[in-house]
C-alpha cells in the first residue's frame, strides 16, 4: 500500500519500500510492486518518474 503526501497543497505517492515519490498513485503501486518482487533495485521504467518532494 502507497502511503500519500501533501506538499505545497499537492498530493504526492510514496512507495512504502524504497520511499520514491511520484504525482500518479498508479506509478508509486508499479514501484512498490517491483520492490517487493526485486528487493534492492529499482525499475528504470518506472523510477524516472519518481520526483522530489523534500
Amino acid at each position: 500500500m502507497v502511503s500519500e503526501k501533501q506538499k505545497d497543497n499537492k498530493t504526492y505517492y510514496m512507495c512504502d519500500i524504497c520511499k520514491l515519490a511520484y504525482k500518479k498513485k498508479e506509478m508509486a503501486l508499479k514501484c512498490e510492486s517491483w520492490c517487493k518482487d526485486n528487493p534492492g533495485s529499482c525499475n528504470p521504467d518506472v523510477v524516472k518518474f519518481a520526483v522530489d518532494i523534500d
